[in-house]
């Protein structure tokens, strides 16, 4: 959505989700995130993941989406689980996933 590099830490939510599998969890996970930045005009720069079962819980920092100062590509309208991939891989996980634009 924008280049994370000029996005400040100015701003910290707490987003939490939960999903039955690894794939529900990352798609509920991204559609809070989705979520907060329509409803409060906030992008993120980074995140840190907790996950414990079914449950993930993260702080994300950043900020106000600022269009004078934030370099826009495209703005997400949605989280399909179409061709998503989440596998284990070196103690983390590697994603695959497609947004509607």
């Amino acid at each position: 959505m924008v280049n994370i590099e000029d996005v400040r830490e100015s701003d910290v939510r707490e987003i939490s989700a939960s999903g039955e599998d690894n794939e529900r969890l990352l798609t509920n996970w991204l559609l809070e995130l989705l979520f907060v930045t329509e409803t409060e005009g906030l992008v993120f720069h980074r995140f840190d993941v907790e996950i414990q079962g079914d449950a993930l819980r993260a702080r994300a920092y950043g900020e106000p989406l600022d269009r004078g100062r934030h370099e826009v590509g495209g703005m997400v309208k949605g989280v399909t689980r179409h061709m998503m991939e989440v596998v284990p891989e070196d103690g983390g996980f590697r994603a695959r996933v497609l947004f509607d634009l």
